[in-house]
């Protein structure tokens, strides 16, 4: 069994924009895991709110050597943001967390274990349920349902479109390869609100699907944030993404599972809008 320290490098990148109010308790809860190689890399985009200051005030004062903090020289949006992370990663695994979202103790670890299992050779991600939070950190519920345990590609596709939704969970919930994020060419944000399903997606394309069966990470509806505020563009978005997703899998996805999943959109939409004007 390999030692603490031959344990593969995992690389958590978080792409950071206006979040001084939660990125020193997403940095505690990365930095807090129990896992030994690890690197943390935070890019702020042009944040006029005292973030990149906040974060660089942190790794002074803790004197935190893995984390290395870098700020693009213009705005770059968060399609941009969020691949300049992503290449900035230099471990065979990869976590994106955004700059309002937290870690669950011991995620990294179980979520690296699942990978080097010999057994689950030809995994592509691997991801579980996430606990949402409010904007104050009160747990709003748990959510992700989906059968625990290995699911072909083929099927997790056909689900994910069916859904309606998101259930394979926000960026800080998946863990996959970056050998893979290579391949695919990163995030794309044709559709914002789809802009992690479309990478998973994406993903499964070159292997299965892990999901677990205890929460591994943190969503935070805040007011603040990126997705609460796309509101109900989010249903067009998903829209957007099944008819661009059912283009590039014809032989996996059918017109059927579009006409389903554009129909579940509709209605999680308006449900999603109420959530967050009265719960975040």
């Amino acid at each position: 069994m390999a030692s603490m320290d031959q344990k593969p490098l995992v690389s958590v990148v978080i792409p950071l924009y206006n979040a001084s109010a939660f990125i020193l308790e997403t940095l505690r809860s990365i930095l807090s895991q129990d896992y030994p190689n690890l690197e943390v890399i935070v890019v702020d985009d042009c944040s006029p709110d005292g973030s990149f200051d906040l974060v660089a005030d942190f790794i002074r004062s803790q004197k935190e050597t893995r984390v290395q903090l870098l700020r693009n020289d213009k705005n770059l949006g968060p399609e941009g943001n969020w691949n300049r992370a992503l290449h900035l990663a230099s471990g065979p695994y990869v976590k994106l967390v955004c700059s309002d979202d937290t870690l669950e103790p011991g995620a990294l670890s179980k979520q690296v274990a699942i990978f080097e299992n010999p057994e689950n050779r030809g995994l592509a991600l691997v991801t579980g349920p996430r606990v949402v939070i409010n904007s104050s950190g009160k747990p709003m519920g748990v959510r992700g349902d989906l059968h625990k345990g290995r699911i072909s590609s083929l099927i997790a596709i056909k689900k994910v479109i069916r859904s309606g939704t998101n259930p394979l969970g926000e960026p800080a919930a998946g863990m996959f390869k970056n050998i893979d994020a290579e391949k695919i060419g990163g995030y794309r944000i044709y559709a914002p609100y789809a802009i992690d399903v479309d990478f998973w997606i994406r993903l499964l394309q070159r292997g299965d699907l892990w999901f677990m069966s205890d929460p591994v990470s943190t969503f935070r509806i805040s007011k603040q944030s990126w997705s609460s505020n796309i509101g109900l563009r989010q249903s067009l978005d998903f829209r957007k993404f099944i008819a661009r997703a059912k283009q590039e899998n014809s032989l996996v996805i059918s017109s059927l599972d579009v006409f389903i999943g554009s129909q579940k959109s509709v209605i999680l939409g308006f449900l999603r809008v109420l959530y967050f004007k009265f719960l975040a």
